[in-house]
């Protein structure tokens, strides 16, 4: 049993993930504050970068064009 240091709720260690550079070889937050954690950071960073993201995508679909019909074709 291990303490989730975001949540502080104490949990199983099969409900953490693996961190080499811990003593005890596991991550300090639970899999769901980091799953939850993860979304809530990239939903806010796509809202923040919108514009950007957009031109960047549109700019390697154009670069690639020829790599990228290949894979809709193959996997569509």
């Amino acid at each position: 049993m291990k303490v989730c240091s975001k949540c502080n709720e104490e949990k199983d260690i099969s409900c953490f993930g693996k961190a080499t550079r811990n003593k005890d070889g596991l991550n300090g937050q639970c899999k769901e504050c980091v799953r939850v954690y993860q979304a809530n950071y990239r939903r806010e960073y796509y809202i923040n970068n919108k514009k950007d993201l957009k031109c960047k995508h549109k700019e390697y679909y154009l670069s690639n064009k020829d790599k990228m019909d290949k894979y809709y074709k193959l996997y569509r």
